[in-house]
């Protein structure tokens, strides 16, 4: 196993198993290969990609699960909030190029905390107070229900915690999330 998978477990695995909508992950020229060869095969564990951003010498990607994405612009709340950032919520492929255009201006978009799965009263509450004053603090800055995020908070760290053992046992990208070696395909 090379460091590229471990990284590349570590920043998708929650993803992979369907705990977040997405997650964010900087991928330099090794990581591309290693994603060319499972791409076929996580797409078909609901897992997909779309570059967000080019970095000097690497791109950073948006790893989202479809189905997740659509729920959050089912909802009215999300769709309003994110609408005020100038997002068309028509579909998907218009939610993830705003997106795009967002995270290579020169304001972070902190509404990306709700394609992660942050829940909105947060990522609205992060936003209002600058990052201040937030009543707990893990996976994202709590602003509303500690304890509930709590909860999730477990549930995550439990995930995570259960990648790292299978790394350290060896385990690979493939062993771990029971992925099969496919053709390699065209590049991102």
């Amino acid at each position: 196993m090379c460091a590229s998978e471990a990284r590349m477990s570590l920043c998708l695995g929650l993803t992979l198993v369907g705990l977040k909508p997405a997650s964010v992950i900087r991928l330099g020229r090794e990581d591309k290969e290693l994603l060319r060869e499972y791409r076929s095969e996580l797409s078909r564990k609901g897992v997909e990609f779309f570059a967000i951003k080019s970095l000097g010498g690497g791109t950073q990607v948006l790893a989202y699960r479809p189905d997740s994405i659509d729920a959050l612009l089912a909802d009215g709340d999300i769709v309003g909030f994110l609408q005020s950032y100038g997002y068309d919520c028509a579909d998907r492929d218009t939610v993830l190029a705003r997106l795009a255009e967002r995270m290579r201006g020169e304001d972070f978009p902190h509404e990306l905390g709700i394609f992660l799965g942050y829940p909105l009263d947060d990522v609205i509450g992060y936003i209002e107070s600058g990052g201040e004053n937030c009543l707990l603090c893990g996976c994202w800055k709590v602003y509303h229900d500690p304890s509930a995020k709590m909860r999730i908070f477990d549930r995550h760290r439990k995930c995570y915690d259960c990648i790292c053992a299978k790394l350290k046992q060896g385990m690979g990208i493939a062993r771990i999330f029971n992925l099969k070696i496919k053709q390699k395909e065209a590049s991102l």
